[in-house]
């Protein structure tokens, strides 16, 4: 199983370091429970949706000697 962060209000970070263990289990329960049920089903599917039909949308990424053409030379290296 993946882990997700969620950036959250100092607030709320504190109220939640302080509830007892019951009400964190509980407050993760609902958390996961979200989304599992609300918005992974809906916006997953979407976003999937929207990345096929961007398909072409822009152009292929560079091979190693496009990127590497203006580097220049290297320098030999010191004797040891």
């Amino acid at each position: 199983m993946k882990t997700i962060s969620i950036a959250v209000e100092p607030e709320i970070q504190v109220a939640f370091e302080q509830a007892n263990d019951e009400d964190r289990q509980a407050l993760g329960a609902l958390v996961s429970s979200f989304f599992k049920k609300r918005w992974a089903s809906r916006n997953l599917t979407k976003w999937q949706e929207t990345v096929k039909s961007s398909s072409g949308a822009w152009s292929d990424f560079p091979d190693l000697d496009e990127i590497r053409a203006n580097l220049g030379q290297d320098v030999p290296r010191e004797p040891i």
